[in-house]
């Protein structure tokens, strides 16, 4: 036998109500997760201190796109469903292990993300990860600032893989010297400080 429920015509449009506020509500913080005032946010909180010697598909421009904060060493948390993701990669001298972590991690960006996550679906444009380069002064401005809150902690700072960066044609020691004789002739920085200052890194 089959059972008939009438349903009011004004709790019908009372329960369209409440998904139709549910679903704004859930595409109003969608949105503001997706700002770019939230990228910059997600991108401060990444330090060279807890993430470091990473390849740069996993670099904090990459990880804060996907909605990815840095909370502890080698760690992240998603804004929106506020899972974990250990960032932690095996010595590069078991290049094997280190092969098979890299792409987890990778992969994991996305997929780490709770099921229901608003943001694994939705990350950041793209553009938000490009530097600017219209002004090249507040871009120089940006970068001696850089080099001198690295100077802070230069001593305490871990080794950097330059392989990435020297097939773009970077070199390290041509770029401390080029700071030191043009840019910041007072100052003593390491080659070190100036290469991480040039990769978008600094010191709070």
């Amino acid at each position: 036998m089959y059972q008939i429920t009438y349903l009011n015509p004004a709790e019908s449009r009372n329960t369209e109500n409440d998904s139709d506020s549910l679903g704004t509500t859930k595409s109003c913080i969608s949105n503001t997760l997706r700002s770019h005032a939230s990228f910059i946010e997600r991108l401060e909180s990444f330090s060279a201190l807890t993430w470091f010697g990473k390849p740069l598909d996993l670099s904090p421009l990459v990880c804060a796109r996907y909605g990815w904060e840095n909370v502890d060493t080698d760690m992240l948390r998603c804004v929106g469903c506020k899972t974990f993701l250990s960032g932690q990669l095996p010595n590069k001298s078991d290049y094997l292990a280190f092969q098979e972590s890299y792409n987890r991690l990778k992969k994991s960006l996305i997929s780490a993300h709770d099921k229901f996550c608003i943001v694994a679906a939705n990350p950041c444009p793209e553009h938000f990860c490009h530097v600017p380069v219209e002004d090249p002064t507040l871009l120089m401005v940006g970068f001696t600032e850089r080099v001198k809150a690295l100077m802070v902690v230069q001593d305490k700072l871990p080794c950097i893989a330059l392989s990435k960066l020297q097939s773009l044609g970077y070199d390290e020691g041509q770029a401390g010297a080029y700071c030191k004789r043009n840019l910041l002739p007072d100052y003593d920085s390491t080659a070190q400080v100036v290469t991480l200052a040039f990769a978008g890194w600094t010191c709070w």
